[in-house]
């Protein structure tokens, strides 16, 4: 189970064993504005029943379960455990296995991180690039969450305990790590990293091979969650891409998981705080414009 989601939800409920169900992995947004994108996750039809979150997502024409998603769930479980915050992080370009490969110029990346980076700096790679990065960057404090997405069962709880400890976080690119990110209200800012992607099959979350309407969207919500107070427009996304509205008690969640049904939901008072009363028209359009497009490409 990808991103230790299955340790996550089985802690939740109360299983004594890991869950075998399946969710989708991410807010994914190298499939925003993407035909054909049905349900936004591809890769994800090859189980019979995912688990899916994210409010931009319309119905979908598989079998699914609405879900909130599982970092928030991680959250919940983890909001007692007080830790101190030490460094700054810096998340480097990653490849995908197959979809796309970093290309990097050392010289020109270094200069891209150079004012923002210092001898304390922590970053952090994709596991499969982890080698890579080392070579590129010999002496530099490199780490990833976890061994790899699928086996390692604690890499949700890792990357919570990473933002925790966090002074300040740069990020490449807009993602669901980001957006748990600004649940913590961390300081975050986004960097460019220059032309280091190189696509093998599709545009992936490769700025520059994206087109304008992907940019403008992206530029819009990373200027959303960077902003240094909680404010609407970041409530409005938080929630939102994460699906807050899908909260369900534990036994709820064992339900749904047990019967392959959406709901039963509930009201949590600990995330009433992430409910936008008030965000721009601005960003309300931008962000359902993602679930428009979806559904009026899957209807044609």
């Amino acid at each position: 189970m990808c991103f230790g989601f299955d340790k996550v939800v089985s802690d939740y409920i109360g299983l004594s064993t890991l869950t075998e169900q399946p969710f989708c992995p991410g807010i994914e947004t190298e499939l925003f504005y993407k035909e054909g994108a049905y349900d936004y996750s591809i890769w994800d039809e090859r189980e019979d029943i995912p688990a899916t979150w994210g409010n931009q997502i319309p119905d979908p024409n598989t079998e699914h379960i609405r879900v909130m998603c599982p970092y928030v769930y991680a959250k919940l479980l983890t909001d007692n455990e007080i830790l101190v915050e030490k460094n700054d992080v810096l998340f480097l370009p990653r490849s995908d296995w197959g979809w796309v490969d970093l290309l990097v110029n050392p010289d020109d990346f270094y200069e891209k991180i150079y004012d923002i980076c210092d001898s304390n700096t922590i970053l952090i790679s994709w596991p499969r690039d982890i080698n890579y990065w080392k070579s590129l960057l010999p002496g530099a404090k490199i780490f990833t969450v976890g061994r790899h997405r699928y086996e390692d069962t604690n890499w949700t709880y890792n990357l919570i305990k990473l933002i925790k400890r966090s002074k300040k976080l740069y990020f490449t690119s807009f993602g669901s790590a980001s957006v748990l990110a600004a649940m913590y209200n961390k300081n975050i800012e986004f960097y460019d990293s220059g032309k280091v992607y190189d696509p093998q099959d599709g545009a992936q979350y490769s700025p520059h091979h994206q087109t304008k309407q992907w940019n403008d969207a992206i530029d819009h919500f990373i200027n959303v969650i960077s902003q240094k107070e909680m404010t609407e427009d970041k409530k409005y996304l938080i929630y939102n891409f994460l699906s807050i509205n899908n909260y369900q008690t534990p036994e709820q969640l064992k339900e749904s998981i047990d019967n392959k049904k959406s709901g039963p939901y509930s009201e949590c008072e600990k995330l009433n705080e992430y409910i936008p009363i008030s965000p721009s028209k601005e960003t309300v359009e931008i962000y359902e414009s993602l679930r428009i497009f979806q559904d009026q490409s899957r209807k044609s």
